[in-house]
Protein backbone atom coordinates (compact mmCIF):
# COMPACT_ATOMS: atom_id res chain seq x y z
CA UNK A 1 0.00 0.00 0.00
CA UNK A 2 1.59 3.33 -1.08
CA UNK A 3 2.04 6.11 1.48
CA UNK A 4 -0.21 7.91 1.14
CA UNK A 5 -1.72 6.97 -2.17
CA UNK A 6 -2.81 9.91 -4.35
CA UNK A 7 -6.39 9.56 -5.64
CA UNK A 8 -7.42 11.95 -8.42
CA UNK A 9 -10.94 12.16 -9.88
CA UNK A 10 -11.17 13.65 -13.39
CA UNK A 11 -14.20 14.74 -15.43
CA UNK A 12 -14.79 16.45 -18.76
CA UNK A 13 -11.81 15.04 -20.65
CA UNK A 14 -12.24 13.57 -24.12
CA UNK A 15 -11.20 9.98 -24.83
CA UNK A 16 -7.82 10.98 -26.34
CA UNK A 17 -6.88 13.05 -23.27
CA UNK A 18 -7.98 10.24 -20.96
CA UNK A 19 -5.74 7.80 -22.81
CA UNK A 20 -2.76 10.17 -22.59
CA UNK A 21 -3.29 10.59 -18.84
CA UNK A 22 -3.57 6.83 -18.33
CA UNK A 23 -0.33 6.24 -20.20
CA UNK A 24 1.55 8.96 -18.32
CA UNK A 25 0.22 7.71 -14.98
CA UNK A 26 2.28 4.53 -15.40
CA UNK A 27 5.34 6.65 -14.60
CA UNK A 28 3.79 7.61 -11.24
CA UNK A 29 2.89 4.36 -9.45
CA UNK A 30 1.45 5.98 -6.30
CA UNK A 31 -1.33 7.81 -8.19
CA UNK A 32 -4.80 6.47 -8.99
CA UNK A 33 -7.05 8.08 -11.61
CA UNK A 34 -10.85 7.93 -11.59
CA UNK A 35 -12.74 9.26 -14.60
CA UNK A 36 -16.23 10.61 -13.94
CA UNK A 37 -19.07 12.10 -15.94
CA UNK A 38 -19.76 15.76 -15.09
CA UNK A 39 -19.56 16.27 -11.32
CA UNK A 40 -20.13 12.68 -10.23
CA UNK A 41 -16.79 12.58 -8.43
CA UNK A 42 -15.41 10.03 -6.02
CA UNK A 43 -15.66 11.72 -2.61
CA UNK A 44 -12.79 9.55 -1.38
CA UNK A 45 -10.48 11.32 -3.84
CA UNK A 46 -7.72 13.68 -2.72
CA UNK A 47 -8.50 16.03 -5.62
CA UNK A 48 -11.14 16.62 -8.29
CA UNK A 49 -10.08 17.89 -11.71
CA UNK A 50 -12.79 19.47 -13.88
CA UNK A 51 -13.50 22.09 -16.55
CA UNK A 52 -13.88 25.62 -15.21
CA UNK A 53 -17.53 25.79 -16.32
CA UNK A 54 -18.38 22.87 -14.00
CA UNK A 55 -17.15 24.66 -10.88
CA UNK A 56 -20.41 26.51 -10.00
CA UNK A 57 -22.43 23.29 -10.12
CA UNK A 58 -19.80 21.48 -8.03
CA UNK A 59 -19.94 24.09 -5.29
CA UNK A 60 -23.73 24.24 -5.29
CA UNK A 61 -23.82 21.37 -2.80
CA UNK A 62 -25.82 22.26 0.26
CA UNK A 63 -24.04 22.99 3.51
CA UNK A 64 -22.96 20.91 5.36
CA UNK A 65 -22.72 18.32 2.54
CA UNK A 66 -20.17 20.69 0.96
CA UNK A 67 -17.86 19.85 3.87
CA UNK A 68 -17.21 16.43 2.29
CA UNK A 69 -16.09 17.74 -1.12
CA UNK A 70 -12.45 17.24 -2.19
CA UNK A 71 -10.44 20.29 -3.36
CA UNK A 72 -10.59 21.24 -7.04
CA UNK A 73 -8.08 21.75 -9.83
CA UNK A 74 -9.91 23.43 -12.71
CA UNK A 75 -8.84 23.76 -16.33
CA UNK A 76 -9.91 25.91 -19.27
CA UNK A 77 -8.97 28.98 -21.33
CA UNK A 78 -6.59 31.54 -19.85
CA UNK A 79 -9.23 34.26 -19.72
CA UNK A 80 -11.31 32.40 -17.11
CA UNK A 81 -8.40 31.64 -14.77
CA UNK A 82 -8.81 34.63 -12.42
CA UNK A 83 -12.56 34.09 -11.91
CA UNK A 84 -12.11 30.36 -11.40
CA UNK A 85 -9.41 30.79 -8.76
CA UNK A 86 -11.57 33.36 -6.98
CA UNK A 87 -14.47 30.89 -7.02
CA UNK A 88 -12.50 28.36 -5.00
CA UNK A 89 -10.27 26.31 -7.31
CA UNK A 90 -6.94 25.37 -5.72
CA UNK A 91 -5.06 25.91 -8.99
CA UNK A 92 -5.73 26.29 -12.71
CA UNK A 93 -4.55 24.49 -15.84
CA UNK A 94 -4.53 26.80 -18.85
CA UNK A 95 -5.41 25.03 -22.08
CA UNK A 96 -3.64 23.44 -23.82
CA UNK A 97 -1.97 21.50 -21.02
CA UNK A 98 0.23 18.40 -21.05
CA UNK A 99 -0.01 15.25 -18.93
CA UNK A 100 3.25 16.23 -17.23
CA UNK A 101 1.80 19.58 -16.15
CA UNK A 102 -1.45 17.90 -15.12
CA UNK A 103 0.23 15.49 -12.71
CA UNK A 104 2.70 18.06 -11.37
CA UNK A 105 -0.09 20.46 -10.42
CA UNK A 106 -2.50 17.75 -9.28
CA UNK A 107 -0.05 16.14 -6.85
CA UNK A 108 0.84 19.57 -5.46
CA UNK A 109 -2.81 20.58 -4.98
CA UNK A 110 -4.12 17.38 -3.49
CA UNK A 111 -5.10 17.20 0.15
CA UNK A 112 -4.82 13.61 1.33
CA UNK A 113 -7.21 12.32 3.97
CA UNK A 114 -4.39 11.84 6.46
CA UNK A 115 -3.00 13.34 9.66
CA UNK A 116 -0.03 12.87 11.97
CA UNK A 117 -0.80 10.62 14.93
CA UNK A 118 1.68 9.49 17.57
CA UNK A 119 4.94 8.59 15.82
CA UNK A 120 3.23 7.93 12.47
CA UNK A 121 0.38 8.95 10.21
CA UNK A 122 -3.30 7.95 10.08
CA UNK A 123 -4.69 7.59 6.53
CA UNK A 124 -8.39 7.26 5.71
CA UNK A 125 -8.35 4.56 3.07
CA UNK A 126 -11.07 3.53 0.56
CA UNK A 127 -13.44 0.90 1.86
CA UNK A 128 -14.10 2.63 5.22
CA UNK A 129 -10.75 1.85 6.79
CA UNK A 130 -8.10 3.78 8.64
CA UNK A 131 -4.51 2.67 8.15
CA UNK A 132 -1.67 3.59 10.49
CA UNK A 133 1.73 4.12 8.86
CA UNK A 134 5.12 4.11 10.54
CA UNK A 135 8.17 5.02 8.43
CA UNK A 136 5.82 4.98 5.41
CA UNK A 137 4.88 1.35 6.02
CA UNK A 138 1.34 0.23 7.02
CA UNK A 139 1.42 -1.41 10.45
CA UNK A 140 -2.21 -1.43 11.64
CA UNK A 141 -5.68 -1.27 10.05
CA UNK A 142 -9.10 -0.63 11.59
CA UNK A 143 -12.56 -0.78 10.00
CA UNK A 144 -14.92 2.19 10.34
CA UNK A 145 -18.68 2.44 10.15
CA UNK A 146 -20.30 4.62 7.49
CA UNK A 147 -21.01 7.33 10.08
CA UNK A 148 -17.45 7.27 11.41
CA UNK A 149 -16.10 7.54 7.86
CA UNK A 150 -18.31 10.56 7.09
CA UNK A 151 -17.28 12.32 10.30
CA UNK A 152 -13.56 11.70 9.81
CA UNK A 153 -13.76 12.76 6.15
CA UNK A 154 -15.44 16.06 7.08
CA UNK A 155 -12.95 16.77 9.87
CA UNK A 156 -9.92 16.02 7.66
CA UNK A 157 -11.29 18.08 4.76
CA UNK A 158 -11.85 21.07 7.05
CA UNK A 159 -8.99 21.05 9.52
CA UNK A 160 -9.05 23.84 12.03
CA UNK A 161 -12.81 24.39 11.58
CA UNK A 162 -15.08 23.29 14.40
CA UNK A 163 -18.11 21.15 13.62
CA UNK A 164 -20.97 21.11 16.10
CA UNK A 165 -23.60 18.46 16.75
CA UNK A 166 -26.11 20.07 14.40
CA UNK A 167 -23.71 20.03 11.45
CA UNK A 168 -22.64 16.45 12.03
CA UNK A 169 -26.18 15.16 12.60
CA UNK A 170 -27.21 16.74 9.27
CA UNK A 171 -24.25 15.12 7.52
CA UNK A 172 -25.30 11.77 8.93
CA UNK A 173 -28.99 12.27 8.13
CA UNK A 174 -30.01 12.08 11.78
CA UNK A 175 -33.36 13.73 12.47
CA UNK A 176 -34.46 11.94 15.65
CA UNK A 177 -34.83 13.48 19.09
CA UNK A 178 -31.69 11.70 20.32
CA UNK A 179 -29.52 12.85 17.38
CA UNK A 180 -27.12 14.70 19.70
CA UNK A 181 -26.55 11.56 21.75
CA UNK A 182 -25.94 9.56 18.56
CA UNK A 183 -23.35 12.09 17.35
CA UNK A 184 -21.52 11.93 20.70
CA UNK A 185 -21.50 8.13 20.45
CA UNK A 186 -20.06 8.13 16.91
CA UNK A 187 -17.37 10.65 17.85
CA UNK A 188 -16.43 8.64 20.94
CA UNK A 189 -16.17 5.37 19.01
CA UNK A 190 -14.15 6.99 16.24
CA UNK A 191 -11.72 8.54 18.71
CA UNK A 192 -11.30 5.21 20.53
CA UNK A 193 -10.57 3.39 17.26
CA UNK A 194 -7.91 5.97 16.38
CA UNK A 195 -6.33 5.70 19.84
CA UNK A 196 -6.39 1.90 19.62
CA UNK A 197 -4.74 1.71 16.21
CA UNK A 198 -2.01 4.16 17.24
CA UNK A 199 -1.36 2.30 20.50
CA UNK A 200 -1.03 -1.00 18.63
CA UNK A 201 1.33 0.55 16.09
CA UNK A 202 3.61 2.29 18.58
CA UNK A 203 5.53 -0.22 20.67
CA UNK A 204 7.31 2.61 22.47
CA UNK A 205 4.03 4.21 23.56
CA UNK A 206 1.89 7.06 22.26
CA UNK A 207 3.30 9.94 24.29
CA UNK A 208 -0.06 11.13 25.57
CA UNK A 209 -1.83 10.83 22.23
CA UNK A 210 -5.50 11.77 22.75
CA UNK A 211 -7.21 10.51 19.63
CA UNK A 212 -6.52 13.18 16.99
CA UNK A 213 -9.96 14.81 17.37
CA UNK A 214 -9.99 17.87 19.62
CA UNK A 215 -13.09 18.97 21.55
CA UNK A 216 -13.91 22.56 22.51
CA UNK A 217 -16.91 23.16 24.74
CA UNK A 218 -19.58 25.16 22.95
CA UNK A 219 -17.84 24.82 19.57
CA UNK A 220 -17.70 21.13 18.71
CA UNK A 221 -14.87 19.04 17.27
CA UNK A 222 -11.92 19.68 14.99
CA UNK A 223 -8.59 18.29 13.80
CA UNK A 224 -5.77 20.78 14.12
CA UNK A 225 -4.48 22.03 10.73
CA UNK A 226 -0.82 21.46 11.60
CA UNK A 227 -1.24 17.68 12.04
Amino acid sequence: MPFPECRISVCGCDSITRQKLKLYRKRIPDVQLFFAEKNNHNLESDLCVMPAECLPEYFESKVPAKLLLPPVLAYGPAETMALTLAAGSEDYLCEPWTPAEFFARAVRCRKPLAAAAGEGVIVLSPGRKIVYFLAEEPVETEDLSRSETVILTALLRNRGCFMNRSMISTLLGLETADASRAVDMHISRLRQKIICIVQKGNEAGTGGFNGLIRTASGHGWTIDPDL
